[in-house]
């Protein structure tokens, strides 16, 4: 439902159980806090407010969400909420209680009757009230407390949403015999407590999650419960068409089947909860490798195994791909007609592939082809939205026969449903292909490389300077020993800030820091209480002089000759309380790691939907001979609809009110395209604190067209706006001006600085 949402139901892309019906919804203890049982004779505007959206603005839906008594009003006592066609186009109605009522923890209900026909989603979920406190969707989390398919009305799915990569639980509950969802009415709740989420329909539950996280990339997890520890608003709606649900068909009615009827939601909280909850790990086991020390089942091909079905390996042809496979002779032939659009239009895949976290790898096969020609091969995560523990990689195939072999280390989470994919769509040939001897080899666990940290994505050096990462939210921390006085960290409405009581003195340190030598950086805190320039700062031996400036307190220094890793001490020796947060070391420039030196590092990809990725390229030159050693590289397979659904981007960029400020970058693209880039308001962080979104360029979002050749683009502004230390600088990818490209195409990001000019 979400903007940012990309929900398809399969057995590979999500986790969802059928739970029996069992325990039986208890209100003890809990208090009725909010009622709304539509009896009045118009939609009460105290509770529930319209939000206006154009079709396709999620999921690839029909239709408009429209701000109108016919999309949504009050009828006998009911909440009706009506989809409608008129011609070719589609109006709905989608209300929610955004900037009226948050709800943290509770029994959150609702008693519904859903509409029947194919096309219909209606929906009884949660958002959260500050989506940019975890970061946007998935990272903040989602609460689906009914859906139910138009077409498919004896089942409702209760689904939560989260992390990044993106991750999913669900849960089923059908209904009971000679009974459906959409021709009486039924109740459906969740139970919210710290640490759990029960999903009940008609007060018997169904499903129960307590595994949940939420993260960015590859960094520490938020301590648990996040991001279900925040207040969330809830939202009723009724979807047409899109991913999920299919579009309508000719059997499909626009009239009383195509109403949700709500006749109460209610939610009760207790007086109290209790937060200090730690996440249950559950052990994993994972298969052992085959007898050969192969994880890859039937890698020498001896059994002539289908490839049409969904166990070992299987064969696909999807996006105008079209070929076939065959396993002769201990090898397995694919031979292509169409190559599609798309490098998965012709597919050989394994799922079911166990790789565990911190181990060594080496994946290697035999290959040959007709003709030369090139294929990629990739280990991703279905169940984790996608994302490569072995990236995409070209392999050149030529007549003869010959072993490709790589080795990697599995830096993620350890995954019991990794799989292999083997693509050679989207190609200029069509010659058939030869594999053998796939194999995937566990080499043991991975050499330490030392205490060194790089940088997060965001370009900080310094590990949880949020404070929000650990049982304790001081995890990577350290109090210097013999210190009387005590640090701690709060949490009072989701808001972590390290708090240190001094009656003598304190140093907290954190080492491992790899910063670089000869190297300019930034510190910089935030101090509430007001007193951060009684904190001596000191990294890699280093004195930093601080100052106030704006709302933090800043530093800058130099490394110089710095060897290894470096240790930051910041101590507190006079007497009184501080509060401290998100400490930051940066490089000292506006734009971090704009030279793609660090790798991603700083910067984030967002896109809305799957196949799109951000890598590094160092192959250094463009077709003119140019040369641009590690530049970001955004392999697009579809634009999509909206410039907005494909973004390289980078937070926290701060833009003083008065400035005159110059962007430059260089950009190509493997095709004649045009892109979008901005320095520009955070909405979410916006919607937070005013209720609405508004993603204001500062810059007035111009637009540049590119080619196989790099280009220097140079555009002044100045800031008529006030201070932001929130500005977002964004590069958007998807369909600028309306153009979509559905071709595959990759452009190349490069020398991004922002720098103050007179």
């Amino acid at each position: 439902m979400k903007k940012s949402r990309f929900f398809i139901l399969s057995a590979m892309f999500l986790a969802s159980l059928s739970v029996c019906f069992g325990q039986k919804l208890s209100y003890e203890g809990y208090e009725l806090k909010f009622e709304d049982n539509f009896d009045q004779k118009h939609l009460d505007k105290s509770n529930w407010s319209f939000e206006i959206h154009e079709p396709g603005w999620v999921n690839n839906e029909l239709q408009e969400y429209i701000a109108s008594d016919k999309a949504a009003y009050v009828k006998n006592g009911n909440l009706v909420i009506q989809a409608s066609k008129n011609g070719s186009k589609y109006t709905s109605g989608r209300i929610n209680t955004l900037g009226k009522h948050g709800f943290k923890y509770g029994i959150v209900e609702a008693r519904i009757k859903v509409p029947k026909g194919k096309g219909f989603l209606p929906a009884f979920w949660m958002m959260p009230v500050n989506e940019n406190l975890y970061g946007q969707w998935p990272k903040c989390g989602e609460i689906d407390i009914m859906e139910v398919l138009g077409d498919a009305i004896d089942t409702n799915y209760g689904t939560l949403h989260y992390g990044e990569p993106h991750t999913q639980t669900q849960f089923s509950a059908k209904s009971k015999a000679k009974s459906n969802y959409a021709d009486e009415f039924h109740t459906f709740a969740v139970e919210w407590l710290p640490g759990k989420i029960n999903f009940f329909v008609d007060g018997e539950q169904y499903g129960s999650a307590d595994d949940w996280f939420t993260k960015k990339g590859s960094e520490d997890p938020i301590t648990f419960p996040a991001p279900y520890d925040q207040e969330f608003y809830i939202i009723l709606n009724v979807a047409v068409g899109g991913d999920w649900p299919g579009n309508p068909d000719k059997n499909t009615k626009f009239d009383k089947d195509a109403q949700m009827l709500v006749d109460y939601v209610r939610v009760y909280q207790k007086s109290a909860y209790n937060e200090n909850v730690t996440k249950t790990e559950k052990a994993e086991t994972f298969r052992p490798a085959e007898s050969d020390g192969n994880y890859f089942r039937n890698g020498d091909f001896s059994k002539a195994e289908k490839l049409d079905d969904s166990t070992g390996w299987i064969f696909m042809t999807q996006g105008g791909g079209n070929g076939s496979a065959k396993i002769q002779n201990n090898q397995v032939v694919i031979s292509t007609k169409s190559a599609g659009t798309q490098e998965y239009s012709i597919q050989l895949v394994q799922a079911d592939v166990p790789v565990e976290n911190g181990y060594k790898y080496r994946l290697s096969f035999d290959a040959f082809a007709e003709k030369p020609r090139t294929m990629k091969v990739g280990l991703t995560a279905p169940d984790r939205g996608w994302i490569r523990y072995f990236g995409d990689t070209a392999v050149n195939l030529t007549e003869k026969k010959q072993n490709f072999a790589y080795e990697f280390v599995m830096s993620e989470k350890s995954d019991k449903n990794a799989r292999i994919d083997f693509n050679m769509g989207a190609t200029n040939s069509t010659a058939q292909i030869t594999l053998a001897n796939i194999r995937l080899e566990k080499l043991g666990k991975a050499e330490n490389t030392g205490k060194m940290r790089s940088a997060l994505s965001d370009g900080n050096y310094v590990y949880n300077g949020t404070f929000d990462r650990g049982n304790d939210r001081m995890k990577y921390w350290e109090v210097e020993k013999g210190a009387k006085s005590k640090a701690t960290v709060t949490n009072e409405k989701n808001i972590r800030q390290l708090k240190v009581d001094v009656s003598d003195n304190l140093t907290l340190v954190q080492s491992g820091i790899a910063l670089a030598p000869d190297s300019n950086y930034r510190f910089a805190f935030d101090c509430p209480s007001g007193n951060g320039d009684k904190v001596s700062v000191n990294v890699a031996g280093i004195e930093v002089p601080i100052k106030k400036q704006g709302s933090q307190y800043t530093g800058k220094f130099s490394t110089r000759k710095l060897t290894g890793a470096a240790t930051l001490k910041m101590t507190f020796a006079q007497k009184g309380t501080y509060i401290i947060d998100n400490v930051v070391i940066g490089e000292d420039a506006l734009v971090q790691n704009g030279k793609f030196s660090a790798g991603s590092a700083g910067w984030e990809l967002y896109t809305y939907n799957p196949g799109n990725e951000l890598g590094i390229d160092s192959l250094g030159s463009d077709k003119a001979g140019r040369k641009n050693d590690n530049a970001a590289a955004v392999s697009i397979s579809d634009t999509t609809t909206d410039d907005w659904k494909i973004q390289l981007k980078q937070n926290n960029v701060y833009l003083q009110k008065g400035k005159k400020y110059r962007l430059s970058f260089d950009v190509k693209s493997d095709i004649k395209r045009e892109i979008k880039y901005a320095l520009q308001r955070d909405g979410a962080l916006w919607q937070a604190k005013h209720g609405k979104e508004d993603w204001t360029p500062y810059n007035d979002a111009p637009t540049v067209e590119i080619n196989e050749n790099y280009q220097t683009v140079v555009c002044d502004f100045e800031m008529t706006y006030p201070d932001d230390p929130n500005t977002i600088l964004t590069f958007s990818m998807g369909a600028v001006n309306g153009k979509r490209i559905n071709k595959p195409h990759q452009v190349c990001i490069d020398n991004v600085v922002l720098e103050v000019i007179e």
